[in-house]
């Protein structure tokens, strides 16, 4: 599967491709379509804690459902709570790959050149969380 529990949401940013689901987002290079391969993940979780979702009087975490990619930030809505949590990626491959045309694409077009900036998801951090 795709992220935690399948894709709820994509975004496409040069040869990256972002992939929301279950308390993931995942970057997918898809350099080659016919082999994409997985080469970072967001999977803390702590993106959306939610109240409508308790173990006892715990909040659980919201799914990651929708999301954009702009100016090296990913804007993630939750899934069931009205949330916006926003990451930063800071992984160098991440951040060359969206910065790549997909052959066929237009240079000119905002889909193949606002792509500029991505970090390690594995140190991806919350940077915001909007309620």
């Amino acid at each position: 599967p795709v992220a935690d529990i399948g894709a709820n949401g994509m975004a496409a940013a040069g040869k990256i491709l972002f992939v929301a689901g279950g308390e993931a987002v995942e970057a997918i290079d898809i350099s080659d379509p016919a082999r994409p391969v997985s080469i970072a993940q967001y999977r803390n979780g702590r993106l959306f804690p939610t109240r409508r979702l308790m173990l006892g009087k715990t909040p659980r975490f919201d799914n990651a459902h929708d999301l954009v990619y702009r100016s090296g930030y990913l804007f993630v809505t939750a899934q069931n709570d009205n949330q916006l949590g926003i990451l930063k990626v800071n992984d160098r491959r991440v951040l060359e790959l969206a910065g790549q045309s997909m052959v066929g694409t237009r240079r000119d077009s905002r889909e193949s050149t606002d792509c500029s900036g991505w970090l390690r998801m594995s140190r991806l951090a919350a940077t915001h969380n909007v309620p």
